[in-house]
């Protein structure tokens, strides 16, 4: 066997060479490195600083691109140019919409606060660079800040070393919409400046693709906003407006239009009005619309499907303002069915109290003639003096329902005059009186035992049942019955006035207690201005009582009202402007 000491003898010289070869070339290695080490570590920094830059240009189009909102994204770029550039301190202001104050919007290093002296700053009057950058729309560099006059803060700079300077306005296409500044701690070189202008150019873009974006959210909310007000406003118009373009197709309709059609724009809107309508006297109107917009209002009778009733609607058109004329119309359709009804009304008023209040005249006018010129017996002069004392007291009584009826109605109300009084008694003397003055009628009282008293106005009671007597006398045929019933309760009495006259229809009887309302208003009719019925009403309802009617056409009717046999003498109820001032009004005055 080989011995191990002659082994080593072996690799001795392969050993050395090894050895020798190190050394060789750790003198090589160490020669090279005192020869080329700071011209490569140079280069070394050079690169790192490349990495750095495309590490901030990276950054900084991610900023730019991925945040929500402007503050958010310009905050990233200050944070990164902070982070990958040799910047101490960065600030990125945005010039406000209306172009005269930078607002800061960012800032990053030394102080990171966006409030306080440098938050807003005026262009017309800031002296310092910030506003000199963005009045001369330039960039302003140095190296040099310590003892530059632009930069006041001396002591400032130097308790943190600043060296250089850094600011460039935001510009795009001569356009100004900030400035960026940073301070460092070191010199800046080229390819610092250059990279930081080219991020510049990004970060004015995405300010102005940001305020542009801004500006249309606004335009859009604005928009919308204004729409929805509009809508709320046509909605809530009382008339029906109906919005059509030249095909008679909806393009807007509001409540009133819906309920008056009974649909929804929802469901009709862009049909056209003839798949949604069989109303025959508004399609022949639109279709006039096609030839000319007609000048005048034009009265529809129109079936309103919410109310389940004809209307009178008042039609008018305009076209549609500042479009085509061929783009369609507005058309405004306002119930004026009471209107109507109220010039009717009025209408028959007139001619009913011309007619009622001409009669007694002309007697009272031909007896107090015949009672001047001719001579007569002192008897015949009693009769002529009856007659007009009679139709001085009907005159008299219509007046008086007028003024009752003007005084219930307005703002002061019926004056109620409570005292305790019998009520059999009462009802008695009436049904007296009634049976002298009026023979030709047969009279049936009906009163419980035991009626006792009421605390009630004894005048209105007394006129509230002689209205309903002479009603009932008025509209039943010579020889019929009237009957007049009265029963007490534990807390209310109830008078019931019958008769076996006319009798009524279920319409007549829906609107017998309307002001003036006659179921024959000729003149040859009942005489009377039918108020008679709203007057008891009124005088009823004003002692908190009720009143009912119920009636069969040829086969009489019954009035029923109840009243309460001690009421709360404090308690009225509020009644709407007088009838007859609206009846009356000036039509263009409103109401």
């Amino acid at each position: 066997m080989t011995s191990s000491r002659s082994m080593q003898k072996r690799f001795r010289p392969v050993n050395e060479q090894q050895e020798l070869r190190e050394k060789l070339i750790g003198l090589g290695e160490e020669s090279l490195r005192k020869s080329y080490y700071p011209e490569l570590q140079v280069q070394i920094d050079k690169l790192n600083e490349r990495v750095k830059l495309a590490e901030l240009v990276a950054e900084i189009g991610q900023a730019l691109t991925e945040e929500p909102d402007l503050r958010s994204s310009l905050q990233r770029c200050s944070d990164a140019l902070a982070a990958h550039s040799a910047a101490a301190f960065v600030r990125i202001w945005v010039l406000d919409t209306e172009g005269e104050i930078l607002e800061l919007q960012a800032s990053s290093g030394l102080h990171t606060s966006i409030n306080g002296a440098h938050s807003h700053l005026r262009l017309s009057d800031y002296p310092h660079k910030v506003g000199i950058i963005a009045r001369e729309k330039k960039p302003f560099l140095t190296n040099e800040v310590v003892g530059n006059p632009h930069f006041h803060n001396q002591p400032w700079v130097a308790a943190q070393g600043i060296v250089s300077f850094a600011g460039y306005p935001l510009v795009l296409q001569q356009h100004l919409v900030g400035v960026i500044a940073l301070f460092a701690q070191q010199p800046l070189g080229e390819t610092v400046l250059s990279t930081l202008e080219s991020i510049n150019r990004q970060i004015a873009v995405s300010i102005d693709r940001f305020q542009l974006f801004e500006a249309n959210k606004t335009s859009l909310d604005n928009a919308k906003s204004s729409h929805e007000k509009v809508n709320g406003i046509l909605r809530s118009v009382a008339d029906a407006l109906l919005v059509i373009d030249n095909q008679q197709r909806i393009l807007h309709m509001n409540k009133a239009a819906e309920a008056l059609l009974g649909t929804s724009l929802a469901t009709v809107s862009h049909k056209r009005v003839d798949e949604i309508s069989r109303q025959t006297q508004l399609l022949d109107y639109l279709n006039r619309l096609e030839r000319s917009i007609p000048d005048e209002d034009v009265d529809l009778n129109l079936y309103d499907v919410e109310r389940d009733e004809t209307r009178i609607i008042q039609a008018r058109a305009a076209r549609l303002k500042g479009s085509h004329p061929d783009s369609g119309q507005v058309i405004s359709l306002r119930d004026v069915t009471q209107d109507r009804e109220l010039a009717r009304m009025k209408s028959e008023f007139i001619s009913t109290a011309a007619h009622e209040l001409r009669t007694p005249l002309t007697s009272i006018s031909g007896f107090a003639e015949l009672l001047y010129e001719g001579d007569w017996s002192q008897e015949e002069r009693q009769d002529f003096l009856k007659t007009i004392l009679e139709k001085a007291g009907a005159l008299e009584q219509i007046i008086d329902d007028l003024l009752d009826l003007s005084r219930i109605e307005s703002w002061r109300g019926l004056s109620l005059h409570y005292s305790e009084w019998d009520i059999a008694e009462t009802l008695e003397k009436i049904m007296a009186r009634y049976r002298a003055e009026h023979p030709g009628h047969r009279f049936s009282a009906n009163f419980d035992q035991g009626l006792g008293s009421i605390e009630a106005d004894h005048g209105k009671i007394q006129q509230a049942i002689d209205n309903l007597m002479s009603n009932a006398i008025k509209y039943s045929p010579p020889g019929s019955q009237i009957t007049l019933t009265a029963s007490r309760g534990t807390s209310a009495l109830t008078i019931c006035v019958s008769d076996q006259g006319l009798g009524m229809t279920d319409k007549q009887r829906s609107n017998c207690f309307e002001k003036f309302y006659r179921a024959d208003s000729s003149t040859t009719a009942v005489e009377g201005l039918g108020l008679g019925l709203t007057i008891v009403q009124h005088v009823i309802e004003a002692h908190q009582g009720t009143i009912e009617v119920s009636s069969r056409l040829h086969q009489g009717t019954t009035v029923t009202s109840t009243l309460p046999l001690h009421p709360d003498p404090t308690e009225r109820p509020v009644s709407d402007r007088s009838f007859l001032a609206r009846l009356f009004q000036d039509p263009d005055a409103g109401t």
